[in-house]
This record gives C-alpha cells, structure tokens and sequence, in this order.
C-alpha cells in the first residue's frame, strides 16, 4: 500500500523463492527470501510465526548453497522465534534443530564445540514447554534426544 512494503509481498516473494530453489537458481530464491524477512519483520514484527517462516526457509537456502555462518544465523534465528510461537510445532522444531546441526557437523574437518553454547538457552527452555505442555509421548523423546545430543 502507498509503496509500503505488505505481507502479501512477501508470501508472494517466499512462492517465488520456492520456484527459483526448485529449478536451482539458489541466488535467485536467496534475494526474494532475504526480501520476505525484512517485510515480515516490517509488517508483521521481527517475532511473527510469517517472520519464522522465512527465517527458517532461508537458513534452508542458505545452507544449500553451502554458506555456513549466514545459514546458522538465519536457522537460529527461525529456532529462537518459533520456540516461543503460541502456537508452536514440535516437528517444525526439530526441523529446525536437525538442520542446525548439519550445518555445524556435516562438510566440515573442525567441529567447533563452543559454537553450540549459543542454542543453549532455546534448547532449554523448549524442553520446559515440552515437559509442560506436550504428551511424553514418542515425539517429545525425539526432542529430548536430539537436545541431549547437542
């Protein structure tokens, strides 16, 4: 409206994004995603569920280009704000997490342990919502797993 960026600018710029992963032009997706971040944390604030979303997709992104600290910093980001989403998602999380991972284990001759310190806090108080508010049920032991392992 009026030039202002909108949210449907960027779904419509994520749509696009996906298009262009699809047929591999990952620069391509990379702009419209990084695009769709700044008008989501514009329209709909830097902790928006949409704001998330597109985090988390560009850390995709990001990491299938094999750029390594610009992909942790988006997916710890997407990490962060998904884990206090009212209405959060387990698997959407441990998504999140696993990819995290890869991008500090996999193609790499130097695990830099210290590195994982900064998820900590996330971790931690993601498995206090899992305590609290989810079944113990096969897919919290998943979580707990998989925050264990970290």
């Amino acid at each position: 409206a009026n030039g202002a960026p909108a949210s449907l600018q960027a779904k419509a710029g994520i749509s696009c994004a996906k298009l262009h992963a699809k047929l591999g032009e990952l620069p391509q997706a990379e702009q419209f995603i990084r695009e769709a971040v700044q008008m989501y944390e514009v329209t709909c604030g830097e902790t928006s569920p949409l704001t998330a979303s597109a985090y988390h997709e560009l850390g995709k992104c990001l990491w299938k280009q094999r750029k390594r600290p610009d992909a942790q910093k988006a997916l710890k980001r997407a990490y962060e704000i998904e884990s206090m989403k009212d209405a959060w998602d387990l698997v959407t999380l441990l998504e999140i997490h696993n990819l995290l991972m890869d991008t500090h284990l996999k193609e790499t001759d130097h695990i830099e342990r210290s590195k994982f310190v900064e998820y900590f806090k996330t971790v931690e108080y993601i498995v206090g919502r899992v305590r609290k508010e989810l079944p113990q049920d096969g897919n919290a032991a998943v979580y707990y797993k998989a925050a264990a392992e970290l």
